[in-house]
Order: C-alpha cells, then structure tokens, then sequence
C-alpha cells in the first residue's frame, strides 16, 4: 500500500541522514526501545559456562529513573537480565515486579545513556490506524507496518475473558515482541509471542491502557493487583433490543456471573435461556448493564477499562436493568486473580 512504502522512506531518512548529522540513534522516535537479554547460568559458574543469553527480546525504557517495561516470558526464569540501550551500552537489570494480566515485567536499570523514554498512550486507537512493530532483536532497529483491525478485541487469557484488547494485521514473524507506536511515536499496544495472542486477523496488542496501569501499579507496589467484578458480557445488538423489546439503546447483557465474585455476592443474574435472533443464538434473561460509575458502557473492553482503573476494596455504582425495569446497586471490587489456562 502507498502508505507503507511512504512510512518506510521517512524511517529510512530518519535513521540514516539523523545519523549523518550526529545525531545518533538516542536522538531518533524510537530510542526508547530497548534490547533485552537473559539467561540461567548463575554468576559462580561463570568461569565453566559462556555468559551467553537464552532470551532476547525487546522492550521499553519508560522514564528516566530506568524503569524498562519487558515481556514477563523473557525474564521470569533467568539468573541474570541484562539491558542494551541503542548506544549498545549494556547495563544490568533487576526485576521489580511481573503483571500476569498484561504478561509484562518491570525491569530497572541505573544508567539509561541517551535513550529517550516513550510515552504510552491509553486511548482506543481508531480502526484503520496505521501503525509500527518497532523492535530491537539484536540491538538493531527493526520497523513494521500495518494498521488497526480491530480495537476492541475480547480474548481468552489464563482462564478468564479481557476485553478491550487491540489486533493488528501484522506477524510477528522475522521480528519477535515489541511495541506498538502510532504515527506520533506513541506506544499504543505491545505484542506478544503468546499463543492466546495470535488470531487469524493478524497480532493482538496488549492496549496501552493496560501497559500504563500495570507500570504505574509495578513501580509503586512491585506488584500489579486488578480489581475484579466477575461477570462475563457481550454487547446489546440492535436485533437484540428489538426481540426483547428493551427500552434502551446500549448496554451489555450479563451472560455469566462466576461464583463467589462480587457480582454474585451483590446479586447480579447471568442469563437464564437462550433465543434466536438472525440466526445467531444469544444467551439471555440476565441483567443488563447500561453504566457504570455514570459511564455508558457498550462493550466488555469498555467495561474492564472502567473496573480495572479502580482497586481492589474500591466502591462502584452499576446502572442495570432487569426485566425492562432500571435498577442501581453499589458493591466493593474483588481482586482478580490469573490462573494458568
């Protein structure tokens, strides 16, 4: 497509006419990205086996205290992770903590040389957005093009369904995890090498909402803990409505609500029975939530970005309706706890 070829002549002058002028790789949009480097010999046996990685991969340098963002999968088993800023200066790296939500760790380094930290951006990107896959496999920039599919992607990760996810119609083939800018060089989304995370339709990206609170709750606890509310939604169509002759325009209805969540114990319904409407079968009976704290809700990303900008033990007000009858209820979030899948 022409704007592809177009994004690649501007990186390509970037890179290599910035570079003429002195500038170096530390002054470039993407200095912040990061190579990571791990590997499981202990530093006692050093001297009987070569220091050399198991895992390379890459991340993102978040601000100037060195705090670096890195799929948790590079790092969770190594003796010892290593940064390399663009500069090829290498610095040794300890890990904060590991979100197992976003499957991201927090990493800290001392020095972070020239390397410029990157703004993450936590708005939904439009459909259609053109965007990069900007990684550093081998401690040299590698970019690639394609835009946004999707931006409100539901998937099924470690037992549990998250919304609001992003998909992208790239592979990661060639170029490994990383993140995800916009065309201002904002980071809008991390891919992943995750089997939940491959699609037909290309890469889902980890939004950069999550990325931000996972670094926010990382840095300030050395652990992330998301509030939970223990319902399982799809959206309300427009065939929906008609069938069940609803008297509103938007919400989502309550399909399942998992045992002993703070849903349940405040009485949310999931649904009861199940009807056909264009041929599609839809689960229905249960409530149906048309807010939440004040605001619209339409879809389940929108839904687990309201819940998981709280805390744990934080008070919520829900706006729903049951058999054509509006109701409000508060309840206290629970704190949502991944398993493996």
């Amino acid at each position: 497509m022409k704007w592809k070829s177009t994004i690649t002549v501007v990186l390509f002058f970037l890179v290599f006419f910035g570079l003429g002028k002195g500038k170096g790789l530390a002054d470039l949009p993407f200095s912040g990205v990061v190579t990571i480097l791990a590997g499981q010999v202990d530093a006692e046996h050093f001297f009987y086996h070569p220091r050399l990685p198991q895992s390379i991969g890459s991340g993102i340098l978040l601000d100037k205290e060195g705090h670096v963002l890195a799929p948790a999968y590079l790092v969770m088993k190594a003796k010892w992770v290593e940064v390399l800023l663009p500069n090829y200066q290498q610095e040794r790296a300890s890990i904060i903590g590991i979100d197992h939500l976003t499957e991201m760790a927090l990493l800290k380094i001392r020095k972070t040389g020239r390397a410029k930290p990157v703004k993450i951006v936590t708005r939904k990107p439009a459909l259609g957005e053109e965007v990069m896959l900007v990684t550093r496999p081998r401690g040299k920039i590698a970019v690639k093009v394609g835009c946004i599919v999707q931006n409100d992607r539901l998937v099924s990760h470690r037992g549990l369904g998250l919304g609001g996810f992003l998909v992208a119609d790239f592979p990661l083939q060639g170029l490994g995890p990383g993140p995800v800018f916009n065309l201002a060089s904002e980071v809008i989304g991390f891919a992943l090498s995750l089997p939940d995370f491959k699609v037909e339709e290309g890469q889902v990206l980890v939004p950069g909402f999550f990325l931000k609170r996972a670094y926010e709750m990382l840095k300030e606890e050395q652990q992330a803990q998301w509030a939970w509310l223990g319902v399982k939604v799809f959206p309300l169509t427009k065939g929906l409505i008609q069938a069940l002759r609803l008297p509103i325009e938007k919400g989502v209805v309550v399909e399942e609500v998992y045992p002993g969540s703070p849903a349940s114990r405040a009485g949310l319904r999931g649904a009861t029975k199940s009807i056909s409407v264009g041929n599609i079968l839809y689960p229905v009976g249960g409530d149906i939530i048309v807010q939440i704290n004040g605001k619209a809700v339409s879809s389940p990303g929108e839904v687990d970005r309201i819940i998981f900008s709280k805390k744990p033990g934080d008070i919520i007000t829900i706006l729903y309706y049951r058999k054509h009858r509006p109701r409000r209820l508060k309840l206290k979030l629970g704190r949502r706890i991944f398993v493996q899948p």
